[in-house]
């Protein structure tokens, strides 16, 4: 394997993939708490409201920790799985890529997302040079409104109020729908790069296959209010 393959596959394996299903898995358990809400909260039916508050807030930490390091900018002194450093292996290391491996399912990738006309169009007339557009892509829309906006709140609301003690009181979580959005991006750059050089389906029809696994543990939260409660 070619130290441009191992360089991106780690980022993608070690880096985005397990982040991705960090916060994907966080947000489901939260959801599903939340709907379970009023009987959880029920003082005169166990009153496990505390117990589960406590569960919810850490999934909170979870799920802002996950999404920040997928939207990390890369560290100068060592390799960060995230996503502006897989960009940089994507840039350092184009002329070493292989040829794009399965171009039918990558089309169809692409063709999932608004905005992708010119990726499309290097698919079938310029191959070679595919990587150096996709990353071109991904920085616009990373450096364009609003992800940009959504990207600093998050990375501000986790230093100040996660990863150090600031007194800032004026720093607010960002909504979940515009964390969402930094994750959706990632989910469809691991699905671009599977079909096109590590020869894995991570997605099908821009469907990312592997959220199912994520929300596996949030059905468990069903069985336990149906044994808790006798529903």
């Amino acid at each position: 394997m070619s130290i441009s393959r191992e360089a991106i596959e780690d980022t993608v394996k070690n880096g985005l993939i397990g982040d991705i299903f960090r916060f994907e898995r966080a947000l489901a358990l939260k959801r599903k708490i939340a709907s379970h809400s009023e009987l959880i909260n029920d003082t005169s039916n166990g009153n496990y409201g505390l117990a589960f508050r406590t569960i919810d807030s850490s999934l909170s930490t979870e799920a802002i920790l996950a999404a920040s390091r997928i939207n990390d900018n890369p560290s100068k002194k060592y390799p960060t799985r995230c996503l502006r450093g897989l960009l940089s292996y994507l840039e350092k290391y184009h002329e070493e890529l292989p040829d794009i491996r399965e171009e039918f399912q990558l089309l169809h990738a692409l063709s999932a997302r608004e905005g992708t006309e010119t990726l499309l169009h290097c698919v079938k007339h310029s191959p070679n040079e595919f990587s150096g557009e996709l990353r071109r892509y991904v920085i616009v829309e990373l450096e364009s409104t609003p992800l940009l906006e959504y990207g600093i709140e998050l990375r501000n609301f986790r230093d100040k109020a996660l990863a150090h003690n600031e007194n800032a009181e004026n720093v607010n979580s960002p909504f979940w729908s515009s964390i969402k959005e930094i994750v959706e991006l990632a989910k469809f750059v691991v699905g671009v790069l599977g079909w096109s050089y590590l020869s894995t389906a991570y997605s099908v029809s821009g469907e990312y296959i592997l959220t199912s696994d994520a929300l596996r543990p949030s059905l468990c939260i069903d069985r336990l209010i149906g044994d808790l409660y006798g529903i």
